[in-house]
């Protein structure tokens, strides 16, 4: 069973909880997660379609972007959904490709955007996108300050 399927269930108490009794709560739970579950391989997916992405794991919990600004500058970003989505934001890790300092990638964490649980999981893929968009050029100054000793 994949983790983020697990359901855990309350406490069984001889001679009081039946079977049955459980029926309707993990019937619940459990379609509960496959919805979210679907949510988020949905979410990837649409930021698949809209970027390149370089990686993509099993349980739809991360992938990676490779992002270009203007041609001349490119990073990965890496996008983590929490298991709490969409609830819960994503969060953003930009890395550097070319540029290492200690022959580390500068890396840089993008954790506050607007952002708001009722969207439509295409509103969110929207927004990542555009959050995306917007902090490149910052990234790049950041990444040619550090890479420059400044």
């Amino acid at each position: 069973v994949q983790e983020s399927l697990r359901v855990v269930c309350p406490g069984w108490e001889t001679s009081q909880t039946h079977a049955f009794d459980f029926i309707p709560f993990v019937t619940e739970r459990v379609t509960r997660k496959l919805k979210l579950e679907s949510m988020k391989e949905e979410f990837l997916r649409m930021m698949c379609a809209q970027l390149v992405p370089t990686y993509l794991d099993e349980s739809h919990t991360r992938a990676s972007f490779l992002c270009s600004f203007q041609k001349s500058f490119e990073a990965m970003v890496h996008v983590h959904v929490p298991s709490g989505f969409p609830e819960e934001k994503p969060s953003l890790i930009f890395q550097s490709v070319a540029e290492l300092v200690d022959r580390q990638p500068i890396t840089d964490y993008v954790l506050e955007y607007p952002y708001d649980s009722e969207w439509t999981v295409k509103e969110i893929a929207e927004q990542i996108t555009r959050v995306i968009s917007s902090q490149l050029p910052e990234f790049r100054n950041k990444v040619q300050s550090v890479a420059s000793g400044g």
